[in-house]
């Protein structure tokens, strides 16, 4: 876990600061006190009880001899501070709401993480611009502490160099347990710009480090997820398909995160064994039917029988050189219907009949005159009126 409690990078941190030798806390962790939380409960005594000598035998058994008085001092103020810590961490998880900021990660133990990150992501580039914010590195570890796994809108992959040149002090009220008001600083974080591919890319991989950081899924697992859907991306598409959009590449990675929060409900951080439940089915999910869906190409939308429409600058029934067009070079610009019994699709004249209109639906010749389709006449009795309106005498 990455609380205060539990990092064994803010205890040592915290006992050098106050004045414990490195062998004493060498002499502590390999006896199992590596921590505030195991140094909290490593005996019955309680700050405040008037007799400590179960403190003291205990201090004896873990350090195999009899502490100094200089170094009584310092173990005490440091078993005062875990037995504080413990009750105010305790009170926080119970008196968290949906609205309460995430808990921040303890600088030490941010430092341990990011440099052992470091060393292990051999040819990777470190710097404020490429390294995910403090505050992205705090979301997704609450999700370690809630057990509950969340997709996170692109904009909030946010970088470190933003959050250190933009972040906003503001002031929020509100009211604890007991009906108090009370007064909390919140800051009011950048949005990350995830117009193009390329920031859209840049800001995925700044998830991948956030969640290697929080040890909920390797950095290597989550970007095998963004490699093969920007490789989607950069496909030629097939003929009559279109080329996958990004906002098809988001909906599928708000697919996979919702099968990934389905298969590690309640069990989202590393167990003791070390394996990582989200890295154990993250292939089972990025594989799912509903995942490979959104991936698919789009058809190309092609509209079929829609009526052309009037060409501006030319005479009604003529060409560009203003010759009238007849015959069946003109009779491909439309479909050859069904014709009623009695009926022909050309005049007397052989001049082509418009068949639009005498279905009641052309408007681009008046009765008797010629539109670019023909005449303008009765199919039957080649009256100026349209076949359904026509009494043909």
């Amino acid at each position: 876990m990455a609380s205060n409690l539990e990092s064994a990078a803010a205890f040592a941190a915290r006992a050098r600061e106050i004045g414990l030798d490195d062998a004493v806390i060498d002499l502590l962790n390999r006896n199992g006190v590596s921590s505030f939380g195991s140094l909290a409960f490593i005996t019955a005594y309680r700050p405040g009880q008037a007799d400590e000598q179960p403190f003291l035998t205990a201090l004896r058994t873990v350090l195999g001899r009899e502490p100094s008085n200089p170094e009584l001092i310092i173990l005490r103020r440091l078993f005062f501070e875990s037995c504080t810590l413990s009750i105010s961490e305790l009170t926080q998880r119970a008196q968290r709401d949906d609205a309460t900021e995430p808990a921040r990660m303890p600088v030490a133990e941010r430092n341990a993480r990011i440099t052992e990150q470091k060393h292990r992501l051999v040819g990777i580039h470190f710097s404020p611009e490429t390294e995910p914010s403090h505050k992205l590195v705090d979301l997704v570890v609450q999700m370690g502490v809630d057990q509950n796994l969340e997709w996170l809108p692109w904009e909030k992959l946010t970088n470190r160099a933003a959050e250190i040149t933009h972040s906003q002090k503001d002031f929020k009220l509100s009211f604890d347990a007991q009906g108090a008001l009370k007064v909390a600083q919140k800051f009011a974080d950048p949005e990350a710009s995830v117009t193009g591919d390329m920031k859209v890319r840049q800001a995925l991989n700044r998830r991948a480090r956030a969640f290697d950081l929080a040890k909920i899924c390797g950095y290597v697992k989550m970007e095998e997820w963004h490699e093969r859907i920007f490789e989607l991306l950069s496909r030629e598409p097939a003929p009559n398909a279109m080329p996958i959009s990004l906002h098809q590449i988001k909906e599928a990675d708000k697919a996979l995160f919702r099968k990934l929060a389905e298969k590690t409900r309640g069990r989202l951080t590393i167990q003791p064994d070390g394996t990582k439940p989200m890295e154990s089915v993250f292939d089972e999910c990025m594989n799912h039917a509903e995942v490979q869906f959104c991936t698919i190409p789009m058809v190309k939308v092609q509209t079929v029988g829609q009526s052309p429409k009037e060409p501006k600058g030319r005479g009604k029934g003529k060409d560009k050189d203003g010759k009238g067009r007849v015959g069946n070079d003109f009779l491909k610009d439309q479909p050859t219907p069904s014709l009623p019994p009695g009926c022909s699709q050309m005049t007397p004249e052989n001049k082509p009949i418009c068949n639009l209109f005498n279905r009641g639906k052309c408007t681009f010749a008046k009765e008797g005159k010629r539109c670019r389709r023909g005449f303008h006449v009765c199919w039957k009795c080649f009256k100026p009126k349209p076949f359904h309106s026509c009494n043909h005498s």
